[in-house]
């Protein structure tokens, strides 16, 4: 059997291809596109600008940093597309709790329509919960962000190429 060359789960029959590459499912090919085209950025660029990005002011509120990635809602990374038409924002922590406390309190509102949503959304919930009361490690960029600047830098390379050509 196969394994996803993304999440190395074992794929049984089907899957997704992407040249010699084989995912579980159309996520993990997104993952997996992400992933490639970022390992062409070089590692002392990232580090410059990713504590460039840590040390910034919040680009939603304008206070002091640190900045991370807070995700409100959903899972924090769901990219849609190889370049991500929808990145997760950057913010300092009071700004990441404010938007986990909105997305939570209009789940808890207006989540409740569907059957299925009496399972679901207590889950949902739950994770929201306890990202709200983890505390992040302040000494240094979170490996989201790193990820995060890591696939900007990507995008902004990818397009100045394309303006090259």
């Amino acid at each position: 059997m196969a394994k996803c060359s993304s999440c190395r789960t074992l794929i049984a029959w089907g899957g997704f291809y992407d040249g010699d590459f084989r995912y579980c499912s159309e996520g993990c090919l997104d993952r997996g596109r992400i992933d490639r085209v970022t390992l062409a950025v070089p590692r002392e660029l990232l580090d410059r600008y990713l504590w460039a990005v840590h040390e910034a002011d919040c680009p939603q509120c304008g206070g002091p940093g640190p900045l991370d990635v807070y995700a409100a809602g959903h899972g924090v990374l769901q990219f849609r597309t190889v370049l991500g038409d929808r990145l997760p924002p950057i913010s300092c922590r009071s700004c990441g709790t404010k938007a986990e406390l909105r997305s939570a309190l209009g789940r808890a509102a207006l989540g409740w329509w569907l059957p299925f949503e009496f399972v679901l959304l207590p889950l949902s919930l739950g994770r929201s919960v306890i990202r709200l009361a983890k505390r992040r490690n302040r000494s240094g960029p979170s490996s989201l962000l790193e990820r995060r600047v890591k696939i900007e830098l990507a995008i902004r390379d990818g397009r100045r190429r394309a303006r090259g050509k």
